[in-house]
């Protein structure tokens, strides 16, 4: 039996295999193959000047058959300030074919939002960009019913209407500013926040007001830690995997660690806990039941703490 003669989930099993270089040779080697490798050549597609693939841009703003193969797609043009307005508009017109996608990453000049006007993302699951939360970002998520994890400029406020629920209903992971946390987070089911800016302390009762219990948060704090550690055991008691960053000219002593370790106490789920780089985990490395207290959290790091294991291979740890 020839090859060609494999029933087409046959072929696409093989083109799964074979790399980029191998499957560009066997899209040229008859048009039976040429549309099948197509699909595979194109899905999945990172463009970087360093890759030197700048001009995929244009072949797929010029052939929409090719654009609409694509599920993955991210471009990074973050220190490109030399990249010419003509560019972005194919981009733009790329974009708007590809209607097929899973995940967008866009991080490109942030005053280009204006690219995402007329996509339509209905299959999307995960966008992360360099844009602030302005009206073409908020205009685009009302496209993108199935999205799950959004990442958003780390400085944006939020140009988003909280109470229109409808939008962005299944979202489950935000990495953003606290300004647009507060807006996003609010009636919906997400678990996981990561901010990137803003104060922690505004954004805690708004974090509490999920449809699911935050388990996973990473935040930047200048204000003494342990009166928000109380506060987040409070308002956010199912949290799992907690990460502070704490930005402050003064060097902690003692009594300030043992403030934190304290606060610990009062969070019945903590499996781990990271303090400035500091790791501190449970004894019994993710087996702690609801009933137990975290006061067997230790740090790691310090010498004034037992030394213990922390399982680093945890999806905390991974996430980052």
């Amino acid at each position: 039996m020839s090859l060609n003669r494999l029933p087409p989930e046959i072929h696409d099993i093989l083109c799964l295999h074979l790399p980029s270089s191998h499957l560009a040779a066997l899209s040229l080697s008859c048009s039976h193959f040429y549309n099948i490798v197509q699909r595979h050549l194109y899905r999945d597609i990172h463009i970087t000047p360093a890759f030197h693939n700048l001009a995929v841009v244009p072949t797929l703003a010029a052939k929409p058959a090719l654009a609409r193969h694509v599920r993955s797609f991210s471009i990074s043009l973050a220190s490109q300030s030399s990249v010419l307005l003509a560019y972005y508009r194919q981009l733009a017109r790329a974009l708007s074919h590809m209607t097929g996608l899973s995940s967008l990453s866009l991080f490109v000049d942030p005053s280009a939002s204006w690219v995402l006007r007329g996509v339509q993302a209905k299959w999307l699951a995960a966008f992360a960009c360099s844009f602030p939360f302005d009206s073409h970002v908020a205009a685009f998520l009302k496209t993108t019913p199935a999205l799950l994890r959004l990442e958003v400029d780390p400085e944006s406020q939020a140009y988003f209407n909280p109470e229109d629920a409808s939008i962005i209903p299944h979202l489950e992971q935000f990495r953003g500013s606290s300004q647009v946390a507060q807006a996003i987070v609010p009636g919906r089911p997400v678990h996981s926040v990561f901010i990137t800016s803003g104060e922690l302390t505004d954004v805690v009762a708004h974090l509490a007001d999920s449809v699911s219990n935050v388990s996973i948060l990473e935040a930047t704090i200048s204000s003494s830690p342990a009166p928000l550690l109380h506060l987040i055991s409070e308002r956010l008691p199912h949290v799992t995997h907690l990460r502070i960053t704490y930005n402050s000219s003064e060097a902690p002593d003692t009594a300030f660690y043992e403030d934190v370790g304290s606060a610990l106490d009062a969070f019945p789920r903590l499996q781990t806990f990271e303090f400035s780089g500091m790791h501190w985990g449970s004894l019994k490395n993710n087996e702690i039941s609801s009933e137990q207290n975290s006061s067997e959290l230790q740090q790691t790091d310090a010498p004034s703490f037992e030394t213990i294991d922390v399982d680093i291979d945890s999806e905390f740890f991974t996430d980052y």
